[in-house]
């Protein structure tokens, strides 16, 4: 572990980040308490995933909910705001689908 990856590395803000770059972390020193307290806060800003039914939720800081897990926040970002959201939005476009035929 270089004190330049050690920087790196706590320079780096969401988990979705940290994420993208894992394996240029590989190699810090886990018993590195400054190391640990920020990967813990990484966490905690991760977006948590639930289970209902079988099915995978991703619950955002907001308190929204997007069906699958952290893949998901990439159609949240695309504009659905929550699973109700897209439920609605995905029942939209099957009406006019019908309306259509």
């Amino acid at each position: 572990m270089t004190q330049e990856q050690k920087e790196k590395f706590l320079a780096v803000q969401t988990y979705e980040e940290y994420i993208k770059r894992e394996k240029e972390f590989r190699k810090l020193n886990p018993k590195d308490r400054e190391i640990m307290e920020h990967f813990y806060s990484l966490l905690e800003k991760a977006p948590k995933i639930e289970y209902y039914n079988g099915e995978a939720y991703t619950i955002f800081p907001d308190g929204s909910r997007m069906i699958g897990g952290p893949g998901m926040i990439a159609v949240k970002e695309k504009g659905y705001k929550s699973v109700e959201d897209y439920e609605k939005r995905s029942h939209e476009e099957w009406l006019k689908k019908q309306e259509q035929s």
